[in-house]
């Protein structure tokens, strides 16, 4: 039998929901996968015999998974294409810019759907359809960046074998090129840097995006959009920005535009921009190997003050003009 640890994960961009297409790229850096079908079958619980009856219904049928990987600066963009659409691009070469203004009020982003790939030679599937609906990405000192992404998808099919690719060279995120800025919202964002105090970011987005099913088919014929929820979390060492950020807190509601970026060089560059309202309570102290530290979560709330008004943007610098 093959070695579990073989598995691909191999990816293409669908453009009409339920039709597949070959995957195009390997994604690079996977550490995790899971896939399940998602078999909505019961067995009548008939009265009058021991067990379950003979009469089962047709069942409904579509699928779920996670993906958690080492991001890279080339490959977090199709988390990000998955989540927010297309960006708009700029550049006549590397580096290009890829930006994003992540929805605001009553917008909704057009997503990229995908097919997926996945197993080894001679017992692969095939992901019909995956629309990603969540995704964390978490930076923290001393550990490889971290990318978990879930998806909802039409169905999981038999697939003959792997498309034939070739893994391509990609420059992975790192904590060692986060940098954090917090401002309030009278000032712009990337106006005041916190210094030596970073440990650990971690950013959740949750677009309540799921599969929809109707009469007269086994699988889900279309997707919805929920309610988005999104969130940043901080962990910082408890250095004087740090207690002005806390102290203000204790005398009125907290509302910061806060830049988050990862750079390994000016071709090579990660930013999110998120205005948030501090909303979980701050425990006084973490302790860090000895050392006073404090978390923070921020839930993203519409800047009405910058127009367009919006919760976040992100801009990407790589050397990939589309999606491979």
């Amino acid at each position: 039998m093959p070695a579990i640890n073989l598995r691909r994960v191999q990816i293409g961009q669908q453009t009409t929901f339920g039709t597949p297409v070959a995957a195009t790229a390997i994604i690079r850096g996977v550490t995790d996968a899971s896939f399940d079908v998602v078999n909505q079958t019961e067995v009548v619980q008939e009265i009058g015999l021991v067990t379950g009856s003979s009469i089962v219904p047709g069942s409904a049928r579509m699928a779920e998974g996670s993906i958690t990987f080492v991001p890279s600066y080339q490959d977090i963009r199709y988390v990000l294409q998955g989540v927010f659409g297309a960006p708009t691009t700029t550049g006549a070469a590397d580096p290009y810019t890829h930006t994003w203004t992540a929805p605001a009020l009553q917008a909704l982003p057009s997503p990229q759907i995908y097919t997926i790939e996945y197993g080894v030679a001679g017992m692969a599937y095939r992901v019909n359809t995956a629309i990603i609906n969540e995704f964390t990405l978490t930076s923290a000192a001393g550990e490889n960046v971290e990318c978990e992404v879930n998806f909802a998808a039409r169905s999981i099919d038999t697939l003959a074998s792997l498309a034939t690719l070739t893994p391509r060279a990609v420059d992975p995120l790192s904590h060692t090129h986060a940098r954090l800025w917090i401002n309030t919202n009278a000032s712009a964002y990337g106006a005041t840097e916190i210094t030596g105090a970073l440990i650990r970011a971690e950013w959740n987005v949750n677009t309540g995006r799921h599969m929809k099913l109707f009469g007269g088919s086994r699988y889900p014929q279309d997707w919805g959009d929920g309610r988005w929820e999104s969130t940043l979390t901080l962990e910082l060492e408890y250095t004087g920005q740090a207690k002005a950020l806390v102290d203000a807190l204790l005398g009125s509601e907290v509302l910061r535009r806060i830049r988050v970026q990862w750079e390994a060089d000016t071709n090579r560059r990660l930013t999110v921009d998120l205005f948030g309202t501090l909303t979980e309570n701050p425990t006084l102290f973490g302790d860090r190997d000895g050392n006073m530290t404090v978390e923070l979560t921020f839930a993203a709330t519409v800047d009405l003050n910058i127009t367009p008004s919006r919760w976040c943007s992100i801009t990407l610098l790589n050397n990939e003009q589309t999606l491979p």
